[in-house]
């Protein structure tokens, strides 16, 4: 893959790879990196943008982390074509890296399974990384952050254009409790052709991925093929021979990818790890004012519609508050935009 392909405001036909990430490892921050460009003639119009740039991360407080500086993540040094620069809002948690990832438009019971893993992978202190992506990662990201646990998204966009829209308040709560990354500038939107690009850093950031879910033309297949190249281990869950939403899965099992049906299938390829299970402590829920009165409304035992909520209730607060009584637990979200009080044993 070319430079191009990852950071449009860097590349020029002098540019040279090696050179700046030798040069990015000595240097300290985005004025720098201007000097570079300088230094190797690059035009005009490129210091204008490295300028937009960095006026637009000093306002949005986003870190920019350089290759091979303090806070980049080790893993992805030693793939092939590492980012030369991240996009960070939130703070990288240090730990054991694990992504989960998978269909965008899941069957109720890989939503279930993706419940399931990433509840017990957390509880084993990992990390979970996803892609912030509609279906299974958003749960995977929903279920880390309702178990108290830390999670990475790698975004396909960059910061201000947060895509899928729906999820710019899970993003929120993603940047409280870990980080949203992106080797995008700011402002980039989710074009198709970034995507790829994303999975190789999701895919690179980790020890090992997992995959729930996916057709034979599933993006997540890339990332699985990532995974293959770098040398991560590749866990897979199975599915029905005769259905197709699973045929990308069941091809990759065929080929060698490490089938998975409970947690101990995914531990034991990691012996010398120590994943004691931290037993999870019952939580005093502080709830706002405008939590309480939301799910008051909720009827006992009945599911309520997105839309009848928006006759009560202003649209700017209630995706938000949606979003955080979640990841208490307190409300599940169902097919349909759906929404229903949960019972607390």
């Amino acid at each position: 893959m070319l430079l191009k392909e990852f950071h449009p405001f860097l590349f020029h036909k002098n540019f040279n790879y090696q050179k700046a990430t030798s040069f990015l490892e000595k240097k300290k921050s985005l004025e720098e990196l201007l000097y570079f460009l300088k230094e190797n003639n690059f035009p005009r119009e490129k210091e204008v943008e490295v300028e937009r740039v960095n006026n637009i991360i000093e306002k949005e407080n986003i870190s920019l982390v350089f290759y091979g500086r303090e806070g980049y993540p080790e893993p992805l040094k030693y793939i092939k074509n590492p980012p030369v620069a991240l996009f960070v809002k939130g703070k990288i948690p240090v730990g054991f890296y694990f992504s989960i990832v998978g269909s965008r438009k899941p069957l109720p019971e890989s939503v279930e399974i993706a419940k399931y893993f990433a509840r017990e992978l957390v509880l084993r202190n990992m990390v979970i990384v996803s892609g912030l992506a509609r279906g299974i990662d958003g749960t995977a990201h929903r279920e880390t952050l309702q178990n108290g646990g830390k999670t990475i998204a790698v975004l396909g966009s960059g910061h201000l254009r947060i895509y899928p829209p729906e999820h710019r308040a899970l993003a929120k709560e993603i940047e409280k409790n870990g980080a949203l990354v992106s080797e995008f500038p700011p402002s980039t939107p989710p074009n198709p052709r970034n995507f790829p690009q994303r999975n190789r850093i999701i895919a690179g950031l980790s020890r090992g991925v997992l995959l729930i879910e996916a057709g034979i033309k599933s993006g997540s297949l890339k990332t699985a093929n990532f995974a293959l190249e770098e040398g991560r281990e590749l866990f897979v869950v199975p599915g029905s021979a005769f259905e197709v939403k699973y045929s990308g899965s069941n091809y990759l099992i065929k080929k060698g990818a490490k089938l998975v049906q409970t947690i101990e299938d995914i531990l034991e390829e990691f012996p010398n790890e120590n994943f004691e299970k931290i037993e999870k402590k019952e939580e005093n829920l502080d709830l706002t004012q405008e939590e309480m009165e939301i799910l008051n409304y909720f009827p006992s035992g009945k599911k309520i519609h997105f839309e009848e909520l928006l006759k009560n209730f202003k649209i700017e607060k209630l995706s938000v508050v949606l979003t955080s009584l979640e990841l208490k637990g307190l409300i599940e979200k169902l097919p349909g935009n759906f929404f229903i009080k949960k019972i607390k044993n």
